[in-house]
């Protein structure tokens, strides 16, 4: 995921779906391994902080099943010259999120 450099914030939705669909609780909880990278709250919005990369965890409250999604950050700089601004970014023209691209939600079944 790339983000921009200054005041503006760039953030990635995540979702889990919780399964069987009639489960009791469908609670889970949400949690970054390096929230100086990158933020995560109750409801699966990641905010980037900076350059790096972080695991994103979900964990059922009940029966104690989790997932991971590793979201690797990269500051995009723009500004008017043809010269590659990023910081950790690999030369690509054009601001990118993973995982998958245009931000989609990022789901999987727990």
């Amino acid at each position: 995921m790339y983000t921009n450099s200054g005041s503006l914030t760039s953030v990635l939705q995540l979702t889990a779906k919780v399964e069987p669909a009639n489960a009791d609780n469908k609670a889970v909880t949400w949690s970054s391994s390096n929230p100086a990278v990158a933020t995560v709250d109750e409801d699966g919005l990641v905010t980037v902080h900076t350059a790096g990369t972080v695991v994103i965890k979900v964990a059922t409250e009940d029966g104690g099943f989790s997932d991971t999604c590793t979201v690797t950050v990269n500051v995009y700089v723009h500004d008017d010259s043809d010269e590659d601004n990023q910081i950790g970014g690999s030369n690509a023209s054009v601001p990118t999120a993973s995982p998958g691209p245009k931000y989609p939600p990022f789901s999987r079944a727990l």
